[in-house]
Formats: C-alpha cells, structure tokens, sequence
C-alpha cells in the first residue's frame, strides 16, 4: 500500500497543546503518517472523526491541512478527492470548538484550491467522485451554500423549504428524476412529484456556469444535465407558487 511520503515535524507543530473531537491532537502525527491514497482505509474515518466530527472543527483541524495538499499533490486524480474534499470540509465549516484559526493556512487553502479545480479537468472520476470535488472547490474558496451541500447531488436529493409558505421540501435532483415532493417519495411512491424546470445554460449565474463548464470538460455528462436543474426553479406542492430552486435550499439553512 502507497502511503504519503509526509516528514512530521513534531517541532513546527505542537500537537500536545492542540485539541481535537476526542481530545489531546498528541495522536494526530500517526495518522498523518499513515495517510493512504485508498479511500476506504480506516485511517480516514479516523483522521476526519477527529479533526471534523460530524462538521465541527478544532484548535487541530486547520494544521492538518498542509499535509492533506502534500498527500494529494503526491497522488493521482481519482486519490486526491478525499483529502481535498476533507481540506474543504475544514475550511467551510460553521460549526467551531475551541480556537479554530485559518489566517494562518492561506497560501495552504490557495494551494488545495488551485489543486482542486486542476482535478475538475481529470477524465475517468465516477460522477459521485466528481461532484464530492467541486464541492471541494467551492468550500475551499468560501462558498457556504454549496460548499456545505453540492454533496447531495450524489445521493439524488436536496432539502429545501418553500419561500413563499414555508413548507418542508424534498428537491429530487439526478438519477431518480428532477422534481420537487413535500413528503417521503422513497417510501411511499404514490407522493405527488411535481417536475422541474431547468435554467437555460446561458441563463446560469456564475456559480453555476463554472459547474456545468467543469463537468462538460470533464465528459461528466450526466452532472451537466443536472446541474440547470439544481438551478431551475419548481412549483411549491402545496401552494402551487413557483420557487427558485437554489433559494429554496439555501432557505434551510
């Protein structure tokens, strides 16, 4: 097994005095050491459990990000989804315990970025990879919508909430469809799904023109046809007024 070829410096890094999820970061250096291009290891459970439990970030999380750009720096594109999409995790989490401090970890964050949108051009990711990494660009250049929830484009399904009634909306966006249901439609398949209309590819804001362009360069056909529609806009199921569907998941939060 290939493992990163990172030198700990335990004297430009005082783990002992640094926190994570489970406490003293005395036991970061190890995992560090042992991080693995393969993304089933357990040494990623380990690593992310600690420095971003279930999205909250410690005194420890942002020093762990030069080593995350010096792993995916060794490691080829379909290897370098985890730690980037780790490194933008940490970067765009609202969720802080403790001393949770970035400034110092700039030109790290410009390098992950630069490193980040590079891979968008890699031919051959699965399309769950490649919509885990432009989530990573996004978070890594501060985006706090889309970097926290671009992710369930994979699974085929965002929250959202109507902003006209306020009503609790599931936005089906991706393999099972484009449509907008107020209730559970994968259990109950008699839910009434109202569709979804894309937005025109000349008609998309900026955000979204960068995704479409990426995934069409990246011959990530399926996530460029979706990518209009998690911009489009829907018909509220319960008060029948159209909605913006970006707003409506934007208005979880």
């Amino acid at each position: 097994m290939l493992l990163v070829s990172i030198l700990i410096d335990e004297t430009m890094t005082n783990w002992s005095k640094l926190q994570h999820a489970y406490g003293s970061a005395v036991d970061l250096p190890a995992f560090l050491g042992a991080l693995s291009p393969n993304a089933e290891d357990p040494v990623w459970d380990e690593l992310w459990g600690r420095v971003c439990h279930q999205g909250t970030v410690y005194s420890a999380s942002a020093p762990v990000l030069p080593y995350l750009l010096s792993a995916a720096r060794e490691w080829p594109p379909v290897a370098r989804v985890t730690p980037l999409s780790l490194a933008g995790a940490i970067v765009i989490s609202p969720n802080v315990s403790g001393n949770h401090d970035l400034q110092p970890h700039r030109s790290t964050i410009e390098g992950l970025h630069r490193l980040a949108t590079e891979t968008t051009a890699s031919i051959g990711l699965s399309s769950t990879d490649f919509i885990y990494l432009l989530q990573a660009v996004l978070a890594l250049e501060g985006d706090l919508l889309w970097g926290q929830h671009l992710h369930r484009l994979a699974s085929g399904e965002f929250e959202g909430k109507c902003t006209s009634c306020g009503i609790e909306l599931l936005v089906g966006v991706g393999r099972y469809g484009s449509f907008v249901a107020s209730e559970d439609w994968v259990n109950n398949r008699t839910v009434a799904r109202r569709p979804l209309h894309p937005r025109e590819v000349k008609d998309l804001d900026e955000t979204a023109r960068r995704l479409h362009t990426y995934a069409f360069a990246a011959s990530q056909e399926e996530v460029a046809q979706w990518v209009p529609y998690v911009f489009g806009v829907g018909t509220c199921p319960a008060c029948r007024k159209y909605f913006e569907v970006a707003e409506a998941i934007a208005a979880v939060d």
